[in-house]
């Protein structure tokens, strides 16, 4: 039941955050982003579903694989980012080096060129904080 209150949480907090802009990406390159999670939905249909549809036809499928080793809000993240992480310790490092880390730098809060689970997953901790502070 964590799930749906984590996402209503992480919706609440971003309606308050400055966003920053996005670098260009190409069309073919978001395309294939979206198809790799095969879901058996094409983008025109998923663009007509409601919050609910999503919730239940794709995001719940999606974490599906995961669930039982997912024990903690940064193994959920880790789902996302990098599936092998799950379960690991948060002092893993995840990034160290070429174009994942340098994709991902911001992430490196002590700038001493390694991205660990902690530092991946803090800001997804801080929107989960915030949104319970919300409710």
């Amino acid at each position: 039941m964590l799930l749906p209150f984590f996402w209503l949480g992480m919706a609440k907090a971003n309606m308050s955050l400055k966003r920053n802009e996005m670098p260009t990406q190409d069309a073919k390159v978001r395309a294939h982003n979206f198809n790799e999670v095969a879901l058996g939905y094409t983008k025109e249909q998923v663009l007509s579903m409601t919050f609910a549809e999503q919730v239940r036809k794709l995001v719940e499928p999606y974490f599906k694989p995961y669930y039982k080793r997912t024990k903690t809000l940064n193994d959920m993240y880790m789902a996302i980012l990098m599936p092998k992480y799950i379960g690991t310790p948060d002092n893993t490092v995840i990034f160290s080096e070429g174009k994942p880390y340098n994709q991902n730098k911001a992430l490196d809060k002590n700038k001493d060129g390694r991205i660990t689970k902690a530092e991946a997953c803090q800001y997804v901790n801080h929107l989960y904080l915030k949104g319970q502070r919300d409710i």
